[in-house]
């Protein structure tokens, strides 16, 4: 199933590419009657089937090919292609056998030691999955004992551990450029964009939601979305004012973004903390600076489906590849 639901995706991939009224055609039943449905505007409850991640994938990659999508067809498997309809029926099923001798031919190919690879790895899942079922009901029983127990008194914490739980703490740089004015930074910082910038830092950290990493692109589109703003503007050598026939790109839109953060902190004497890693979103998957910053799951939630919208490719694992064409948040009629 992992594959036909690949190939399925590969298929979208290629119809959002081309931009062109297309029609596809599956020899999987559960595949084309998804589509079907969903192509009908049905959201038909994929949520619960396994392979779940492809499943997911495929449905935000149709968002994206849904405007070039008309139809998808079922081709009729072991069919005699002189016994169709039309020239069209003939080509699928013609395809549909074609594709069946490569799968053969290439199997013929693979050598022995895959195979017995292969033997090996099936025989080594068959028997870790009998271990988990052996060790979930060991749990299942030291629960079940351990609901008809009662302790006299309340365990002591094992000597030398500490039970204190460490918290996640705001970024320094922008705690101080939250206390800052426009008048307390330089004068070449000082654009039309600076107190935008500095009100929208004092926002972001008034709130008490939980200290989370943040990479600069989602805090470009937290910007943008709570600003109504593009975000700064620079010559390459100058801070300014935006031209108003700049043409806006969005992976030179989050550099300058993360260059003008950074000179602003540096200017009040405390740089910003960033750290390499893994953003705290489903759809960029991608290592990148981020920062200690204070955001409500449902911004985050709503910047992953501004993402899943108007990204090229999901997940986005290359900015320029599957983000290049990302427009600004609250900017699209």
């Amino acid at each position: 199933m992992r594959g036909e639901l690949t190939a399925a995706i590969s298929a979208l991939k290629f119809v959002t590419f081309k931009e062109q009224p297309s029609r596809l055609w599956f020899d999987n039943s559960n595949v084309q009657d998804t589509l079907h449905h969903w192509l009908q505007g049905v959201d038909t409850d994929w949520r619960d089937k396994t392979d779940q991640d492809l499943w997911q994938h495929l449905h935000d990659q149709f968002q994206h090919a849904r405007p070039f999508l008309t139809a998808v067809y079922k081709v009729q498997a072991h069919a005699d292609p002189a016994c169709q309809d039309t020239a069209l029926d003939e080509w699928t099923v013609l395809g549909n056998i074609a594709a069946d001798w490569c799968a053969r031919s290439a199997r013929l190919h693979f050598p022995r030691c895959l195979w017995d690879a292969w033997e090996a790895t099936v025989d080594h899942v068959a028997h870790s999955n009998q271990l988990g079922l052996k060790v979930h009901q060991m749990f299942v029983q030291i629960a079940l004992r351990a609901r008809n127990c009662t302790l006299a008194d309340e365990p002591l914490p094992p000597k030398g551990i500490s039970m204190d739980t460490p918290t996640a703490t705001v970024d320094a740089g922008l705690l101080a450029l939250a206390k800052c004015s426009e008048s307390d930074l330089p004068a070449k910082l000082q654009t039309a964009e600076t107190p935008h910038v500095l009100q929208w830092i004092r926002n972001l950290l008034a709130n008490d939601h939980a200290v989370i990493w943040v990479t600069f692109h989602q805090l470009l589109l937290s910007y943008q979305g709570g600003t109504g703003r593009l975000g700064p503007y620079t010559t390459g050598r100058l801070w300014t004012e935006r031209p108003l026939d700049s043409m806006y790109e969005y992976k030179q839109q989050v550099q300058w973004f993360v260059r003008f953060l950074m000179s602003l902190a540096n200017a009040v004497g405390a740089a910003l903390e960033v750290d390499q890693r893994r953003p705290s979103s489903h759809v960029l998957t991608f290592w990148c600076g981020c920062l200690q910053v204070p955001m409500a799951a449902t911004e985050l939630a709503a910047i992953d489906d501004f993402y899943k919208e108007h990204a090229t490719n999901l997940p986005a694992r290359q900015i320029g590849r599957d983000l290049g064409k990302v427009p600004p948040r609250g900017f699209v009629n």
